[in-house]
């Protein structure tokens, strides 16, 4: 198996994560924002991408499936009727709403995105880094713009995350994990979220002082952190 993705990606890192915790083999494969390389091997330019053999999924959520397929032993998905329900709304929570908000707060906003931009576009090289770095965070405001999260006040977003983060805390009343007694798919997919969320000033700030869940993302890396027999 080969994982197409491209830096900075929280659907990428989901992937990446699953993978390991999972023990599959697999390659990494690396392409710099705008990068023409993708469409060769997915038409629709969209990364991640995992490629087996001639067949390629490129969406984190499909590509979630597949694995767990693949290796049903060291499941994330549920048995149970509703706590699978449960992790595919909070998973599809993190994907359609947490996503917009780390988008926009770390290459919307003019004070995180002097030092993430550069970041994610270390790989490119010449007049496309140049290019890219001028129009990638203009990009991101105007698809935040449309979606909501961007035309929010910097007061209204705080108040978001503080809300969003409160729903995370609140889950982990009932135990260690998001749904049911092990960690799953809705783990994974929240928590690569709030990791983007640390690439902010407003992210780390709210994050302060939610010791259960920071103890929660100390456990999700934990037990996704290492390629299995690196």
């Amino acid at each position: 198996m080969i994982l197409h993705h491209m830096p900075m990606s929280p659907f990428g890192d989901k992937i990446i994560r699953i993978l390991n915790y999972k023990g599959l083999d697999y390659t990494l494969r690396e392409y710099p924002p705008g990068s023409q390389q993708v469409k060769k091997f997915n038409p629709t330019g969209k990364l991640p991408c995992l490629q087996q053999g001639e067949h390629c999924l490129g969406d984190s959520t499909d590509i979630a499936y597949q694995l767990e397929r693949l290796q049903p032993q060291k499941s994330l998905i549920p048995t149970s009727p509703i706590e699978r329900a449960q992790v595919h709304i909070i998973e599809d929570w993190a994907d359609e709403s947490l996503y917009f908000y780390e988008m926009h707060l770390r290459f919307g906003l003019a004070e995180n995105s002097a030092s993430n931009v550069p970041r994610m576009m270390a790989n490119n090289r010449g007049i496309a880094k140049w290019f890219l770095t001028k129009v990638f965070p203009r990009a991101i405001r105007s698809i935040t713009n449309t979606q909501g999260v961007g035309r929010k006040s910097s007061e209204q977003l705080t108040v978001d995350l503080k809300r969003h983060i409160q729903a995370v805390n609140d889950l982990l009343l009932q135990g260690p994990w998001l749904v049911g007694d092990s960690l799953s798919l809705a783990d994974i997919s929240v928590y690569v979220m709030l990791n983007c969320f640390k690439d902010s000033r407003q992210g780390i700030e709210c994050l302060q002082g939610h010791d259960r869940v920071n103890d929660w993302m100390l456990r999700v890396e934990q037990a996704t952190d290492e390629k299995i027999g690196d």
